[in-house]
């Protein structure tokens, strides 16, 4: 019930036409992958997102130099990893 009512408050307040919902998801089905790609890269910038990767850098570490986005930076605060945590130059 809170869903229907979701959706029903959200017609009155964006005054969206009754078949709003069924047209919805036509547009949707019909985007193409070219679509969504162009979507993406308008929307989220990879080039000026900063990636958090969280992993054992001994099993990803190198899948995730090889995508070659960007300059690898790792941290790592245990006190026995100190030494090792900072710029991972390529």
């Amino acid at each position: 019930i809170r869903q229907l009512a979701g959706t029903l408050a959200e017609s009155v307040i964006y005054n969206l036409p009754a078949d709003y919902y069924e047209e919805y998801i036509d547009a949707i089905q019909a985007l193409t992958l070219d679509d969504l790609a162009a979507a993406a890269e308008q929307l989220l910038q990879p080039g000026a997102m900063t990636w958090i990767v969280v992993g054992d850098l001994n099993e990803i570490g190198d899948a995730i130099r090889s995508l070659d986005w960007a300059r690898v930076q790792v941290f790592d605060d245990r006190p026995e990893n100190n030494a090792e945590a900072g710029d991972d130059t390529q």
